[in-house]
């Protein structure tokens, strides 16, 4: 099978989603090995994935978004792993900043990294 390149550029980069927006993560399966695989045997210990195991949920809350010509701020209230219908006290306020046009990085950047860790 042949490799597969774009140059399809977007004219109008947006961020999908607005001040107020919930999402919630459900883990419906956690294969201890092949994220051991993966990630590395301390993948648990920290970070996104710090306790997380099957039936868990996680929620984020996005509190505020600053915007200018070419950068993205993003305030997000954080409540990790957990099993209970009631979220309780959040665990983290994280601030991430991103550029609106991503042939704005350097040709080299790794976009697999995880901003939240």
């Amino acid at each position: 099978m042949g490799s597969f390149t774009s140059n399809v550029i977007a004219l109008d980069y947006s961020i999908g989603f607005k001040t107020g927006d919930q999402l919630i993560w459900k883990c419906n399966i956690c294969n201890i090995n092949k994220m051991n695989l993966l990630f590395g045997e301390n993948w648990r210990d920290a970070g996104l994935f710090e306790n997380l195991s099957q039936g868990k949920r996680m929620r984020w809350e996005v509190n505020t978004i600053e915007q200018n010509s070419t950068t993205i701020l993003a305030s997000v209230n954080i409540w990790m792993w957990k099993n209970e219908e009631s979220w309780g006290t959040l665990d983290n306020i994280t601030e991430s900043s991103y550029l609106k046009n991503p042939s704005q990085y350097p040709a080299n950047f790794n976009f697999s990294t995880y901003p939240y860790i």
